[in-house]
């Protein structure tokens, strides 16, 4: 939002709206899982974890429920977002080389020379937000969709298990892939950090001289 030429759309971006946006995803949140108040059951049979949807109906709603809410739709509004951003900064960007041929005629030679800087600057800022936007998108998707895939085909596969061991082999694969997620949760700052160049590395050494 406050990347955009709009006047209104950088008026959205404040704290309270943040803070109201917060509390709206909390309620949705609590919303959304209350039907895991009836519909899990615990020292369940053929099930990934011991407790767990205690029907197929249940399985398929909490299946659904996660699926959509806690992956697709923060992958779609990443992914919006993040391609908006990058677009409001080249509007920017080209805006301010639309304008740079008819400014250097007033501007002395080291004015040209900061004119000069200010691009390069942010054409590299363009790649680093680029380059964060396809890596946290590729590595959202790597850590989250195996684990749904999973938890459909528990759904669909339960109690027709040939073996115990083929049982306790697809438990084990879920429960590492139930410690994917967590490992996303920690990436983007690893990836900010990164790639992000020296904007976050300064950012977060000037965070660690102020704690001092």
């Amino acid at each position: 939002m406050i990347s955009s030429s709009n006047h209104h759309c950088r008026q959205l971006s404040s704290l309270k709206n943040a803070q109201k946006g917060s509390l709206a995803i909390a309620i949705i949140s609590i919303i959304l899982y209350t039907p895991m108040l009836y519909c899990y059951k615990a020292n369940l049979n053929y099930t990934p974890l011991k407790c767990y949807g205690n029907s197929r109906s249940c399985r398929i709603l909490t299946d659904t429920t996660y699926a959509c809410y806690s992956v697709l739709c923060p992958l779609a509004l990443m992914t919006i977002f993040g391609a908006m951003t990058i677009l409001n900064i080249r509007k920017s960007r080209d805006y301010s080389e639309s304008l740079t041929p008819t400014v250097a005629k007033y501007l002395s030679r080291e004015s040209t020379i900061l004119l000069n800087r200010q691009k390069q600057r942010w054409k590299r800022l363009n790649c680093y937000l680029c380059r964060m936007l396809a890596l946290q998108t590729i590595l959202f998707i790597l850590l989250t969709v195996p684990q749904t895939i999973h938890k459909i085909y528990f759904t669909v596969a339960s109690n027709k298990y040939s073996s115990s061991l083929e049982y306790d082999f697809d438990r084990f694969l879920y429960k590492f892939e139930l410690l994917l997620p967590f490992i996303e949760s920690a990436l983007p700052f690893y990836i900010y950090i990164l790639t992000g160049g020296k904007i976050f590395r300064k950012a977060l050494k000037k965070l660690f001289l102020c704690s001092k």
